[in-house]
């Protein structure tokens, strides 16, 4: 994996001859970049799965098409990911649906500032007391990361809402669609 490159054991190739003012090499390994784009590929099966199951659910029953964006999601993170990433996941939803109902803009980036935080200390309290591959570490972070996005759009739109608190969770639905939960980056690039 991409341990090596982490560990301070670089491949030769990965060093080319730096700025000669600072009498160093110059890291060129894309280590992270080989990482997310086999994610990737190993991502479209799921994709393609949340696609044919959503429509087959789509002509049954169109209300339950946000269960099945959840289930899909939920099943991709249980094979792909360490059971920490979907604990913390849970934990980011439950905490910002509480503080939606504060109707406080304050307290809603107050929560992302935490877990801001948080997530700049994951990679090494999941090193020291879970996980110790890099790889995992690197993938949960981008998951966390891009959910917290989500989370904190999600939230500030709902402040000003009056909505009940069913149509309020089913609007959490969309931060768990699959299609867009890696690839948000991409999607809006586009």
């Amino acid at each position: 994996g991409n341990d090596l490159h982490h560990e301070g054991m670089l491949e030769k190739h990965d060093l080319t001859k730096g700025w000669q003012i600072l009498v160093r090499n110059k890291d060129v390994s894309d280590s992270d970049w080989v990482l997310w784009t086999a994610f990737l590929y190993k991502l479209m099966p799921w994709i393609l799965a949340h696609l044919i199951s959503c429509e087959l659910v789509r002509y049954w029953n169109v209300e339950a098409i946000p269960v099945c964006h959840v289930a899909i999601t939920a099943l991709v993170l249980h094979f792909h990911f360490p059971l920490a990433t979907s604990l913390l996941l849970i934990t980011q939803f439950l905490l910002f649906y509480l503080v939606t109902k504060t109707k406080s803009r304050f307290m809603v980036w107050m929560l992302g500032i935490c877990f801001l935080i948080m997530f700049n200390s994951v990679p090494t309290v999941l090193r020291q007391y879970y996980i110790t591959h890099y790889d995992a570490i690197t993938l949960s972070t981008i998951c966390l990361g891009w959910f917290l996005i989500r989370c904190i759009d999600f939230a500030l739109s709902e402040l000003d809402n009056n909505t009940s608190d069913l149509e309020e969770i089913s609007g959490f639905y969309w931060i768990c669609f699959l299609s867009t939960l890696f690839l948000s980056w991409t999607i809006h690039t586009l």
